[in-house]
């Protein structure tokens, strides 16, 4: 029987140390199924000003003197115990944060933040070297972490690396479309000294792309889409040189957290078997959002609104939808233009129409609450709430792209096995023609019923998908000791 392997894993969040988003509830929910298989799994985060320390019982555990940017830094480890069967390490850096923090934190779009992830992976580089705690494996996470991977790749000897794109649109601490071509970074010549001005335009994503021994991508179909040059974001190039070692590993949720049965925040437990009391979910959700309660269908969105999820198709197609008689709820942050536009819309429809800013406490509400749940997509890696949603009774209208198309299959009266519904042009009248088909079936109730339950019973447990990652985890440690990778 093979041995359990040591793991450590890379994040720039972790829920619930961080409030981020899918990135964040990954990095929790894998390394607990990854414990529960019996490995053992580290997984290191920065410690920030958010990460609320006393709550999540982080205690100092030393520190951490490492070489950086031509000198040496120094960091703080702390540890929590707060994840059932996984330590978590945090690395804290506040003594500089001015100098190399670069003040506000922002995973996403500000330049100076590849100070920030820069110092974070030499960090993690060294913590992966040292004798107390010598992984296997190092599984790096998106751009913020694919550093570690080409620092470690230069050590003759050192762990399996495998890093996870969750979303290449972010791909460094920059956004690639304000970068001059003649300022691309080609991921191939010498990297330059972090104090460099050419530091700001390393791709951080890429050059991890290249040292990693394994590459992989959150579904199938989104792997698929990142090898063609219109999907591929620029990483098309890089991701084909990686072969086989390239691969898409669908992910799961935490059936135990996302468990209507057992949910503290709905009224009244459910269960795919009797959802008489999913009706009291269904008030509760109409009473926060503010709209009176009617017989009309609800169709609820909770995203980041951004036109990635497909924002821009709902508020064109929001009248069509009204006149049809159904009540839409809206729950997330983001553009401040498109939360404005949503609060005018359900300023001037308020008995159809509610907008309320994300609310991690009342999200599974709206999962448990509503009839149909709207992710109309531009593109999507995996996505997680259509995961949830079907966990809670609410039939997902997706856009037929990456881990949607993985997860959701259409809904035919006449060949049951379906369990959403999908359309494929990114077009607001092929996204309205997919929810009209949805309020038809609504309008059968045993077939609907059916359908909700149907939905309810998939399996999308994160125990198949750490197994997956185990077998990944096992041939990126064969290759990765022992051998002397230039970057």
């Amino acid at each position: 029987m093979p041995r359990p392997l040591r793991v450590l894993f890379v994040s720039a969040e972790c829920t619930p140390f961080t409030r981020g988003g899918g990135l964040g509830e990954v990095a929790r929910s894998l390394p607990i199924a990854l414990g529960k298989l019996g490995h053992q799994v580290k997984v290191v985060i920065p410690w920030t000003r958010a990460v609320p320390a006393e709550r999540m019982g982080v205690r100092p555990v030393g520190e951490l003197r490492f070489p950086f940017d031509g000198g040496t830094a120094s960091a703080m480890l702390g540890s929590s115990r707060a994840l059932p069967g996984v330590e978590v390490l945090l690395v804290k850096n506040w003594r500089h944060l001015a100098r190399v923090y670069g003040g506000r934190y922002d995973r996403y779009g500000v330049v100076s933040e590849y100070r920030r992830f820069w110092f974070f992976a030499s960090a993690v580089a060294h913590l992966a070297g040292r004798a107390d705690f010598s992984p296997d494996v190092v599984h790096c996470n998106d751009h913020h972490t694919a550093m570690a991977a080409v620092f470690l790749a230069r050590r003759p000897q050192r762990p399996g690396l495998l890093l996870t794109i969750h979303n290449a649109l972010f791909q460094g601490s920059f956004d690639i479309r304000f970068i001059r071509r003649r300022q691309l970074d080609n991921a191939r010549s010498e990297l330059p000294e972090m104090s460099s001005r050419r530091a700001r335009f390393v791709n951080f994503l890429r050059r991890g792309i290249r040292a990693a021994d394994f590459v992989n991508t959150v579904s199938p179909s989104y792997a698929q889409e990142l090898l063609t040059g219109e999907e591929g974001m620029g990483l098309c190039e890089f991701l084909r040189e990686k072969g086989e070692r390239f691969l898409g590993i669908l992910n799961g949720i935490d059936l135990e957290a996302n468990d209507p049965a057992r949910d503290p925040a709905l009224h009244a437990p459910f269960s795919w078997k009797d959802l008489s009391a999913r009706l009291r979910s269904r008030k509760a959700l109409l009473r926060y959002a503010g709209l009176p309660e009617k017989s009309a269908p609800i169709l609820a969105m909770v995203a980041r609104l951004y036109e990635q999820k497909g924002v821009g198709l709902l508020l064109r197609t929001l009248d069509p939808i009204l006149s049809l008689g159904a009540q839409v709820a809206v729950c997330g942050d983001g553009l401040p233009a498109l939360v404005g536009v949503l609060r005018a819309l359900s300023a001037r429809h308020p008995h159809q129409l509610s907008y309320r800013p994300f609310d991690r406490e009342r999200e599974s509400l709206y999962y448990a609450g509503s009839d149909i749940f709207l992710m109309p997509s531009r593109w999507e890696p995996c996505g997680l709430t259509q995961l949830k949603a079907m966990r809670y009774g609410s039939v997902p209208v997706v856009r037929a792209t990456g881990g949607l198309k993985d997860t959701v299959r259409e809904h035919e009266p006449t060949r049951p096995g379906g369990n959403g519904f999908l359309f494929s042009e990114y077009d607001p009248w092929a996204f309205h023609a997919a929810v009209v088909k949805a309020l038809a079936a609504f309008e059968r109730p045993s077939e609907w019923r059916a359908l909700q339950a149907r939905a309810m019973r998939e399996d999308f447990s994160f125990e198949a998908s750490a197994k997956k990652y185990v077998e990944v985890y096992r041939r990126a440690a064969a290759e990765g000791r022992g051998r002397l990778r230039s970057t």
